[in-house]
């Protein structure tokens, strides 16, 4: 059971783990867009703002300001293609990132799957052998129950044995007695004959 619940606490840190990760990625790539959003926002209103100054000059001063104006819209262009294609980059990076983390969350969770099974089959595993443990301690104790009702018995039947010598040998020696007695009285008989 303690096992399980360690598994079950790992896993759901491994999960809220793998969440936060991909929450970032997402906020990352979210924010990115936004900046980019905002910088084409930043550069239409700087064009809008131009064609603006542009209607106001004559048009002499709009052919002296358009060389200058040019080179600069260029640079300003050649800045924001340099920045889209590493925003790109950026976006492509955490895509690859999120790819991985999908694959890695997928892996996680057929190893968790796999170590629940593993963890099922050695509970039923500890189940039979808890049955069979049980068997054998309940047949163990009927065994022990026998021999010892065998040695009761057993004992009980030296006891009445050992009964049985100790009259034996009562009598015995009651019988010595009474032969001694009569050996006494034949000799002492005999002797009176002798006399005689």
């Amino acid at each position: 059971m303690n096992t399980r619940r360690t598994v079950a606490a790992k896993r759901t840190r491994e999960e809220m783990r793998r969440g936060a990760s991909s929450s970032d990625l997402f906020l990352f790539l979210a924010g990115g867009l936004a900046v980019n959003s905002v910088m084409l926002w930043l550069i239409y209103r700087w064009i809008r703002s131009r064609e603006e100054s542009y209607a106001s000059l004559t048009p002499s001063d709009a052919v002296h300001d358009d060389a200058g104006a040019s080179r600069k819209i260029s640079a300003t262009l050649k800045d924001l293609i340099t920045y889209y294609d590493q925003v790109q980059g950026c976006i492509q990076e955490l895509k690859d990132d999120l790819a991985i983390l999908r694959k890695e969350k997928r892996d996680f969770q057929e190893d968790m799957r796999s170590l629940e099974q593993k963890a099922n089959e050695q509970g039923e595993a500890l189940v039979s052998l808890r049955g069979l443990m049980e068997t054998e301690l309940k047949s163990t104790k009927e065994s022990i129950n026998t021999q010892l009702g065998r040695v009761i018995v057993f004992h009980d039947e030296i006891q009445e044995h050992k009964k049985r010598i100790t009259d034996l040998e009562s009598k015995v020696a009651k019988h010595s007695e009474e032969l001694e007695t009569l050996r006494h009285r034949e000799n002492g008989h005999a002797d009176d004959v002798s006399l005689l």
